[in-house]
């Protein structure tokens, strides 16, 4: 399990900073990988595929490029500013239940 979510990480790492994606398809990676849409996304231990995917990388550098700007905007529903803003709501649905209100929080 530890190592889906470091793989997980570091594919939301790679989006963030706009690298051209090319991953497997293991652990929760397809979660966040479309293939074709924000990255490129190959079977796991199929070498043929993994390099196929690297080489329309490299053979299309501006495909590669859009892609990576999609994977970009793909990543903020997995933000820590998104994770801990939907918390913060839900506490206040939770709260709002019980009768309870509180001051909105200035961003």
């Amino acid at each position: 399990m530890r190592s889906a979510i470091r793989t997980v990480r570091v594919v939301l790492e790679a989006l963030a900073i706009g690298t051209p994606l090319v991953a497997t398809d293991v652990g929760g990676v397809s979660d966040v990988v479309e293939d074709g849409g924000n990255g490129l996304l190959v079977p796991a231990s199929d070498a043929a595929a993994l390099a196929r995917a690297l080489s329309t990388v490299l053979a299309d550098p501006a495909a590669a490029a859009q892609r990576a700007e999609r994977g970009r905007a793909a990543v903020h529903p997995f933000s820590a500013r998104k994770m801990l803003d939907d918390q913060h709501a839900l506490y206040l649905r939770l709260l709002a239940r019980k009768g309870i209100a509180l001051a909105d929080r200035a961003n």
